[in-house]
């Protein structure tokens, strides 16, 4: 997930996953986004692995929250030139099937 920070203050944001509605046990992880600088917004890459049982049907989501008061968001950066570079996706997210 990538983060954006455009207040001037550092801002924490709390990361966790919820399995068809319910919050799953100990998956809640945080990260502090750097402030603003230099007039570039703080920016940071959060990377979590969550392992746990799931169902055929399971609707699983990943939830986030920051108290920064809107100044927070994930952030997709679109692609740039000199040099030519590629979009970065805001969230990317891997599922793995597990066979007993």
């Amino acid at each position: 997930i990538q983060f954006e920070n455009t207040d001037t203050k550092i801002n924490s944001v709390a990361v966790w996953v919820r399995v068809n509605g319910v919050d799953y046990p100990y998956t809640s992880s945080y990260i502090s986004i750097p402030e603003t600088h230099g007039g570039i917004s703080g920016k940071s890459i959060m990377t979590v692995n969550f392992t746990g049982p799931l169902n055929a049907g399971d609707e699983v989501e990943l939830y986030w929250h920051s108290p920064g008061n809107g100044y927070v968001r994930i952030q997709t950066v679109p692609a740039g030139t000199l040099p030519t570079r590629p979009a970065s996706p805001a969230v990317i997210l891997t599922v793995w099937r597990i066979m007993p």
